[in-house]
């Protein structure tokens, strides 16, 4: 498909060569229990300057949102002071 879309032979098969090698190398089981993962509220560059911090650390970021699904559907629609219909 590459070289029908006009790709060097060179390129095509350095990033064949370099996805083998990502399939290959798997991480170490040993690695991947080593990290912790911590979940931050996502408040704007505020936090991610913070977690930019821990970049260096064992410690894996996950940004989380305060507007879930489960509190979109537990609201109450239906407006008490005024119903419609009869």
């Amino acid at each position: 498909m590459g070289k029908s879309n006009g790709f060097p032979e060179s390129i095509i098969y350095n990033l064949r060569k370099r996805l083998t090698l990502k399939k290959q190398t798997p991480k170490s089981i040993a690695t991947m229990s080593n990290q912790k993962r911590v979940p931050f509220t996502f408040f704007g560059p505020a936090v991610r300057r913070t977690t930019n911090l821990f970049k260096g650390s064992n410690i894996k970021i996950a940004f989380r949102t305060t507007n879930t699904i489960q509190k979109q559907c537990s609201k109450n629609p239906h407006n008490q002071q005024n119903p419609s219909g009869i």
